[in-house]
């Protein structure tokens, strides 16, 4: 004996509306983004999306997590904080600034004799001498 589904008494009514809608399965399939659930609406006549958390909008086509943007440059590594909903970066060893765009002077506190000059290269200073 085959299984036997009972459906309550909405169901049939959802499956109705769905079939007598324009809507495919193929529009719920491109509809939601970012893993988002697909579903159809009686209320609304219409697919509608249930979004993951941190994600937003009509297809769930907005990420809310702060990293998101990529903020931080220079291969910094963003943090989320998600509890104030900002972020904060880690920059590498020779940038810093909120977003580690600027990059450490290294020379600043370098000395060359004999009047030479510093110049940074490749993340390391050099001192240039001048002939003789």
């Amino acid at each position: 004996m085959k299984d036997q589904i009972n459906f309550d008494s909405t169901l049939p009514e959802l499956v109705l509306d769905y079939l007598s809608s324009n809507y495919t399965i193929n529009n719920c399939l491109t509809r939601c983004n970012n893993h988002g659930q697909c579903f159809y609406s009686n209320t609304t006549n219409s697919l509608l999306c249930k979004c993951n958390t941190h994600y937003e909008g009509e297809t769930c086509e907005y990420d809310t997590r702060p990293c998101s943007s990529n903020p931080c440059l220079n291969s910094g590594q963003c943090v989320n904080d998600l509890i104030n909903k900002t972020f904060s970066c880690q920059c590498s060893a020779y940038y810093e600034g909120r977003h580690c765009e600027w990059q450490i002077d290294l020379c600043k506190n370098e000395t060359c004799s004999n009047r030479g000059y510093c110049q940074m290269k490749n993340n390391t200073i050099e001192c240039k001498c001048f002939k003789g």
